[in-house]
């Protein structure tokens, strides 16, 4: 077992990207705590399996999109998605309650006007209901 996974997976899949739940835990969104991460590579690279990662194959044009919207550094890691970008991935796979989370689960105080302005282009993207973000957390009450 390697002593840093995360280290050993950018170096084999180096476009690797965080999503999901620890994307949002990494900018305070939520403090629920994964078990396994999310990472997405693009599809065509092929996968390969590990146990502490859950690998999700993304198309060029998703890798294309999410660009703008990573955070971190690859010098120090694997970067990770935008929350605003991540939650609306999660929404677009699975739905609330599947992606592992809820509304109440997602610390709303911590949204900023940036991340309502990137929730806009990410929903834009993924055809969701381009409604205000933070207007799902008065519909979840």
């Amino acid at each position: 077992m390697c002593a840093n996974p995360e280290a050993q997976l950018q170096e084999l899949m180096p476009s690797s990207i965080i999503i999901g739940i620890e994307a949002l835990r990494r900018e305070a969104w939520t403090t629920q705590i994964p078990y396994l991460l999310d990472v997405a590579i693009e599809s065509k690279v092929a996968p390969f399996h590990d146990d502490q990662f859950v690998i999700k194959l993304r198309s060029s044009a998703w890798f294309d999109a999410v660009t703008p919207y990573l955070k971190g550094d690859r010098a120090f890691g694997i970067p990770w998605l935008s929350p605003a970008w991540a939650l609306a991935d999660m929404l677009n796979e699975n739905g609330w309650g599947s992606c592992g989370l809820w509304p109440d689960d997602i610390e709303w105080d911590e949204i900023a006007p940036t991340d309502e302005a990137e929730w806009r282009i990410a929903a834009n993207f993924f055809r969701l209901p381009n409604h205000e973000l933070l207007s799902i957390r008065e519909e979840s009450r």
